[in-house]
Parts: structure tokens; sequence; C-alpha cells
């Protein structure tokens, strides 16, 4: 590499590269703001972490972003960034900050106790702060609303390159696109047939599933289902690189998915979703119901409503059919529940993260300097608010 530096403002640990997107943003902000960075990739302990981390350098070449391999001794930065829970590291950092790889999605990922041991933790929304600070209330003053970082990508289309994209993908330009993206569990990908395809021979179809799907021996019943969709020519299966879901929402017309936070992603940009309710259950499930019933969030299971459920797949059939005729289908609904699990689609999400990492920057420098008086872009105030939520 050719910068030696070895503090930076901020690293960035990316444990997954699909965590990759919701970093992107603020990446970016940061060097709008003349401040430094680097993605932290971790060492390569299987198969799963060497295909990731070669996607991983790629972007970063293609991107101008630096690159840093974990055990690289010296580290030193004022944020320490995760996307999931805090990871052990040998990097020397003042405060560990939590950008989470997603936004609510029917499960109770964002309740687990290890979420809480961040100094900071950025947060989509205030209905999604009320559910953390409910369990962990004594969390209230590291808990900010911000937004969701992944929809700041979203608002840059860039029509040109959505055409390229469906060239790319052979679609067929006088069809519409279906773009299935299912979770690795619980899916609805065993619940379908493996005529699907001709099912939907009017559409075109993406099929860009969960990571995992790709890697692990357990998913590899539904990799053959998914290949076997894949020999149709109206099916379009997304390469392991592909790791982000982006320019397939840009492309798509309609999303269908089960428990995932697609759903939300999608529906944020104006457009129909269809969630999956039918999903294929583990055997331990079935013998102990509590177990699936403790991690899916099913106090707020209301919050699906933001699409049409299906119940099999001859439902989903129907209400894909239905929905790309009419797009616009409970839409102030759907519009509604999307502002309460993601707020306010404004791309100004990196902006806000930004601002405040850095007021707390400046805050650190001041904290024994009475002359200090920072107001700058008006950061202190808007701190002094977030301080007061709750």
């Amino acid at each position: 590499m050719p910068d030696k530096r070895k503090s930076y403002f901020a690293l960035f640990y990316l444990e997954n590269n699909y965590f990759f997107p919701h970093f992107i943003s603020v990446m970016d902000e940061l060097r709008v703001n003349g401040l430094s960075f680097a993605i932290i990739i971790p060492e390569e302990k299987s198969r799963n972490l060497e295909e990731q981390n070669k996607t991983t350098i790629a972007h970063c070449c293609e991107h101008g972003i630096e690159y840093l391999p974990l055990k690289r001794e010296g580290l030193v930065c004022e944020f320490l960034v995760f996307g999931n829970s805090i990871q052990e590291t040998n990097i020397t950092f003042k405060k560990t900050v939590s950008i989470f790889h997603g936004c609510w999605g029917g499960k109770n990922v964002y309740l687990r106790d290890e979420l809480t041991q961040f100094d900071i933790r950025f947060v989509e929304t205030d209905f999604i702060r009320e559910n953390i600070l409910r369990a962990h209330p004594e969390k209230k003053d590291n808990t900010v609303v911000v937004g969701y970082s992944k929809l700041d990508l979203l608002l840059r289309n860039d029509d040109d390159a959505i055409r390229n994209l469906r060239k790319k993908y052979f679609f067929d330009p006088t069809k519409k696109t279906i773009l299935y993206a299912p979770t690795f569990y619980p899916s609805s990908i065993g619940k379908i047939p493996a005529n699907l395809p001709k099912l939907l021979s009017n559409y075109n179809i993406i099929i860009k599933p969960h990571f995992y799907i790709y890697m692990r021996k357990k998913y590899s019943s539904e990799l053959r289902l998914i290949q076997k969709w894949n020999q149709q020519d109206n099916v379009y299966f997304a390469d392991l690189s592909e790791n982000s879901l982006i320019p397939f929402m840009q492309v798509a017309d309609i999303l269908v998915s089960d428990f995932s936070a697609a759903i939300y992603e999608f529906a944020a940009m104006r457009k129909p979703v269809i969630v999956n309710r039918f999903v294929k259950s583990r055997w331990y499930y079935k013998l102990m119901p509590n177990k699936l019933n403790k991690r899916l969030d099913l106090f707020n299971f209301d919050l699906w409503n933001v699409g049409d459920n299906a119940n099999d797949y001859q439902q989903m059939v129907s209400l894909l059919k239905e929905n790309l005729e009419n797009s616009n289908k409970n839409i102030n609904q759907r519009q509604d529940l999307v502002r309460m699990v993601v707020g306010d689609v404004d791309g100004k999400v990196a902006y806000r993260i930004v601002k405040h990492l850095k007021y707390i920057y400046h805050e650190q420098k001041c904290l024994h300097r009475d002359e200090c008086r920072y107001h700058s872009s008006g950061a202190f105030e808007y701190y002094q608010r977030r301080r007061k939520v709750g």
C-alpha cells in the first residue's frame, strides 16, 4: 500500500462483505470531510472468508478504498466500526461504533445482549430505539437515531447504469423483472417447485439468495434447486462475487423474499414487495417451536403488512402478477411502515452519522480544555438533541 498511515479517524471491520453496502455511503461522507478511514479485512480461516476477502479486495481496488489485514500491527483509530457484534482485534481505538448490517427483518437479532456493548450505536428509527431500550433501558445515552445508511446508495440511481445492467443480465426489455432474494433461514426456497421459471415465464427473474446459500453445505439442496431454475432463459442467478443486492433492486419491478430486511430496503424505493410466510423449518425447531419463536420478533409481526403476504407458492405467483399489474396497491400503508422501520429515506443518513462522530471526536479532544467551544456545522446542537431523545 502506498499510504503508510497507521492512525485513522475510522476503521471499518468487515466481518462479512455483505456489510459493505452499509458502510460505503459513510466512507464517502468521511472522504468529503477529509477524514481518514480504511477497511479491516479479517484473517482467512475458511473458504467462506477466503472468497469474501477476494471480492472485498477487488471492490476496494476498483473504488480507491484503502484496505488493511487485521493482523497488521500498530493500527490506531478514533472509531472502530462494526456491522455486527464487537470482535476482538489488535487495533487501538477510542470508541466502538455499531452500523448494523440490516434493518428490522422479523428477527430479534437487534435485541441481542452483545449488540448493547458499543460506545455508539446508530439505529434507524425511534421505533427501533424504543424496542432496544425496552430490553436494555440503561443504553439510552449510546443509541442514536440516524436512519438506514444502505438506503443512501439506493437513491443514487443512474439511468445509464441501470440500462447497462439490464443488458448484462440478458433481460427481455418488454418484460417486467422479479427479484427473488431469500434469506438463508428461515427460508422459502425449499417450499417452491422446480418449475417456478415456467410459472413466471412472462417475466424476467433475478435470483439473489443470501451469501450462505452459496457457501455452506447445509444449504446445498437449496443451491441445487436454484441452479435448476437457472437453466431457464428468463432466469439470472447472481454470481457469488455480486455481493450487493442494490444493483438488482434498482433494475427490479418487484421483490419477493421471506423474513429478510431486504423487504424493507426494497419497499423504501416505493416498489411493491411480496412476503413469503411459508418457510422451511429445521427439525429441531419442529421439536422445540419455542426456540424459533424466540428467534423471531413475533410481537411486531404485523409489520410484514408492508407487502402482500403469501402462504404458499401458488399464492405467491398470484400476488406477484397482481402487484405487477398494480404497483401502487396499498402504497400509503407500505410507506407508513417503511418510515416506521427505516425512517426518512432522504440520502442524508451518512451525513448524520459523520456529523455525530465529528462531534464526539471534538468532545474528546476538548474534554479537559475549558476554553474549548465546539459549534461547527451545528454539530453541538445536533448532539444535544439526540441525547435528549428517550
